[in-house]
């Protein structure tokens, strides 16, 4: 369709995540929501990216079991797209659902595409909602390196990290990490929906402060004079004339 220059790009490399989420804000921008999907499928990007695009479409919709089936639909009409793969591992894993068919479908997809840093954030964020910190931290810290500070996944994976920290118990790297992540998406609108997560780990991570030790008040002095030695003793006898 003229006026799409996603659509080009989308041929030469169907796994390319940027190009699709291009192209779902054009769609949004140009249509009514209930006719953006039947736009995209006029698109001619074929089965497999016009199921994935579709099922983005729902994502934003907040229709996830929609965007989780479009996903799903995707990789059955196009094995090799490994962004769908990616999509729905992270759908899977965000709602700590089936995380060993998660777990299987973020390698997967990672393996076909190993320097895509996104699906690096995908296969840490299974990792974390399968307790495993210290795995998610040994691809967080690519997918966060490899990301310009300027895209939106820069700070999100730093988030990510940041949690994998707190889950191992280095309150001090999650405290360092989540600030940078707070500072790198401060001017982002809307805000994300992470934001107060984030907020949360920063301020568990500062220790408790330690109250003042109450001082005891010194004791009152009896007013009544203690009784001296002599006090007790025998009286002396009266002096001799």
């Amino acid at each position: 369709m003229k006026g799409v220059p996603t659509t080009r790009s989308l041929a030469l490399d169907p796994n390319e995540i940027a190009t699709y989420r291009a192209l779902v804000e054009w769609l949004r921008a140009r249509t009514q929501s209930n006719e953006s999907e039947r736009r995209a499928a006029e698109l001619g990007l074929g089965a497999g990216p016009t199921l994935f695009a579709i099922g983005l479409l729902r994502e934003g919709q907040k229709d996830r079991s929609g965007a989780r089936a479009h996903f799903q639909k995707a990789l059955e009409a196009d094995p090799n797209l490994a962004v769908a793969r990616g999509a729905l591992a992270a759908s899977l894993a965000a709602n700590g659902e089936q995380l060993d068919l998660a777990l299987t479908l973020a390698r997967e997809a990672r393996a076909a595409r190993p320097r895509d840093p996104e699906l690096a954030d995908t296969l840490g964020l299974v990792h974390l909602r399968r307790g495993q910190g210290s795995a998610a931290l040994e691809v967080l810290g690519e997918a966060a390196g490899t990301q310009s500070v300027w895209s939106p996944g820069y700070a999100e994976a730093l988030y990510h990290s940041a949690m994998a920290f707190e889950m191992i118990r280095e309150p001090e790297s999650a405290r360092r990490t989540v600030e940078v992540a707070l500072a790198a998406a401060a001017d982002r609108k809307p805000e994300p929906s992470w934001l107060a997560n984030a907020r949360a780990i920063l301020a568990r991570s500062h220790p408790a402060p330690v109250a003042p030790r109450e001082t005891q008040p010194p004791p009152t002095p009896d007013p009544t004079p203690a009784p001296t030695e002599a006090s007790n003793a025998e009286p002396a006898p009266p002096p001799t004339p």
